[in-house]
């Protein structure tokens, strides 16, 4: 969950439900990416431990451009709406 994220580097989108839920928290350092696949390709270089996004659109853009690195993915919840926060398989380049 949340709490999973405290003392971790974080990436998200400006203006984001992600970027929203995450700001008010005093322990995560947020990163902010002008896109999803930026963001994607600032986590597999190390930039950050996650990436909190939409499940779905999250989903996509690792099918998309086959970031199969990226497969370790939980689902954090609030009222009403759900986001996955995906991360860098330790070790993947």
């Amino acid at each position: 969950g949340l709490d999973d994220l405290e003392g971790k580097t974080v990436i998200v989108n400006p203006g984001s439900y992600p970027h929203a839920l995450l700001k008010e928290k005093k322990n995560i350092t947020l990163l902010f990416a002008s896109d999803h696949l930026a963001a994607f390709r600032m986590l597999q270089e190390g930039s950050a431990e996650a990436f909190a996004t939409d499940k779905w659109v999250g989903s996509f853009i690792v099918q998309r451009y086959q970031l199969g690195q990226i497969t370790d993915t939980e689902t954090v919840c609030s009222p009403g709406k759900c986001d996955r926060r995906q991360k860098r398989q330790p070790g993947a380049a």
